[in-house]
């Protein structure tokens, strides 16, 4: 059950991360950033804290079973933080806001960590 308490120390760091990046995007980041900036840097905030939120679930789903849906969710949410959260992140602070096209693949990971983690559930 190791990686059910990484995955729950991990998703505590995320939220942590979450409030500093929040203190910044409201005391740094008004100056570097223009509004869309601003909002897309928001929106991979919200979904870094929605996937934090996953994966401490995940963690605690882990101690209590030993079904592979709950690692599979974890790794779900892991890859829709790497994919929509860093595209969407790099993309507010570029010129132009071009991303990576991977957001989406990120999102439907997200989407499919959620469903795999309430199949886990039941």
């Amino acid at each position: 059950m190791r990686s059910a308490a990484l995955l729950f120390a991990f998703g505590c760091l995320l939220a942590a991360a979450e409030v500093a990046l929040r203190a910044w995007q409201a005391h740094g980041l008004t100056q570097t950033l223009d509004s869309e900036g601003l909002h897309l840097f928001e929106t991979a905030r919200s979904h870094q804290f929605g996937i934090a939120l996953g994966l401490m679930i995940c963690g605690l789903r882990g101690r209590e079973n030993l079904r592979w849906l709950w690692r599979a969710a974890a790794a779900s949410f892991l890859v829709g933080w790497a994919l929509f959260c860093g595209d969407v992140t790099v993309a507010a602070f570029r010129e132009g806001h071009a991303t990576w096209g991977v957001a989406p693949w990120g999102g439907t990971a997200t989407m499919l960590a959620w469903l795999l983690l309430g199949a886990d559930a039941l």
